[in-house]
């Protein structure tokens, strides 16, 4: 149920990405990536620090992601 939840927000926010559906995405996606940074050994804030850069990199190029599918595999790469 999660998993859907987050690909339908993704999906509305590649859809028309605006700022209602770019705050979505980044209430769900930014605690992941804090989340996945701290497990990476970083303090809380540089782990805060580098998730709002991913999700200034997701709301800047998401126009550049043809396969909409692939958003998670994306955002792990920003």
């Amino acid at each position: 149920m999660k998993k859907l939840q987050e690909c339908e927000i993704a999906e509305r926010f590649l859809e028309q990405a605006d700022d209602e559906s770019f705050n979505a995405v980044f209430r769900v996606f930014s605690p992941q990536l804090v989340a996945f940074f701290r497990r990476r050994g970083h303090e809380n804030g540089i782990a805060e620090d580098l998730a709002q850069e991913v999700m200034l990199t997701v709301y800047r190029k998401a126009g550049q992601l043809r396969d909409h599918k692939l958003f998670r595999a994306w955002l792990n790469k920003c």
